[in-house]
């Protein structure tokens, strides 16, 4: 006598194989703002002088500093929403440390440090 009860395939996967756990690869814009920011400060410093004819000494250090911080915790946050371990980057409010152990752990060149570093540089100068 024949079974009508037809046999389901065997499935690749096995019930004791770990899941594949993926990471989705890190995206810079924010990063990228945050290395731009002390533009901002640069214009702050310049429009000072245009409008008092004096540098304004430390309001556009403290914006860029505020700036910087603010979009650290916002890329150590996306970072994490997208799996990443933020853990080993150190705080955002150290500035270059975080750029510099997110760029290491990510994989990625050091650009958005040193022009980070160059333009606040450039913003202690004026």
């Amino acid at each position: 006598m024949k079974s009508h009860v037809k046999q389901q395939p065997e499935s690749n996967l096995e019930s004791d194989a770990p899941l594949e756990y993926t990471v989705e690869p890190a995206r810079n814009l924010i990063i990228w703002i945050l290395a731009l920011s002390p533009i901002v400060g640069i214009f702050f410093e310049l429009i000072g002088f245009v409008l008092i004819g004096l540098p304004v000494p430390i309001l556009p250090d403290v914006v860029v500093l505020a700036l910087s911080i603010y979009f650290g915790y916002v890329d150590q946050k996306r970072l994490r929403a997208i799996g990443h371990d933020t853990s080993k980057m150190g705080p955002p409010w150290l500035v270059p440390i975080y750029l510099f152990k997110r760029a290491k752990i990510l994989k990625h060149k050091l650009a958005y440090l040193i022009v980070w570093c160059g333009l606040c540089g450039v913003l202690v100068l004026l």
